[in-house]
């Protein structure tokens, strides 16, 4: 999944944990960063963002 996706989705309930991300590790919101999740890990809502 987009990491810059994943963080706008993540401030939605949890303000502060997306700002550690945008102030801490401003590498993985480039335009190509992804965070990657086992399948195992959750549940699969739609298709590649």
């Amino acid at each position: 999944m987009r990491a810059a996706v994943a963080v706008d989705i993540l401030e939605q309930s949890n303000r502060a944990a997306a700002a550690w991300w945008r102030e801490y590790a401003p590498n993985v919101l480039r335009p190509n960063g992804a965070f990657l999740f086992d399948l195992a890990c959750g549940e699969v809502l739609s298709g590649p963002t």
